[in-house]
């Protein structure tokens, strides 16, 4: 099952670039991303977890939307609050990233 997330990345600053999935803009930035959601997710989901896929950049400081693939019954609101409780933990930081995470 495929769950969506949104963050807004505030270290970030938004370019065209990033809504162009062919350009290396967004790779870099999508594989940021994603190496750092599959650590948190990996953590607190395990062997559910399967993938982060479909990041798509948009503008309002850079918002990063993306969906979670787990094998287990969850709810967007859940994987929202997973991810948003762990950057409050670390004082606003995923990884590299300066992030905002609202829980749903």
């Amino acid at each position: 099952m495929a769950y969506h997330g949104q963050l807004k990345i505030t270290s970030q600053k938004f370019t065209l670039e990033l809504t162009d999935v062919n350009s290396t803009e967004h790779n870099k930035l999508a594989g940021d991303v994603r190496r750092v959601l599959e650590n948190v997710y990996k953590d607190v989901y395990g062997k559910q977890f399967v993938n982060i896929t479909n990041i798509l950049f948009s503008n309002g400081s850079v918002l990063a939307d993306y969906e979670v693939q787990l094998t287990d019954t969850s709810s967007d609101a859940e994987v929202q609050t997973v991810l948003a409780n762990y950057v409050n933990a670390q004082n606003g930081k995923l990884g590299v990233l300066t992030v905002i995470v609202s829980s749903s």
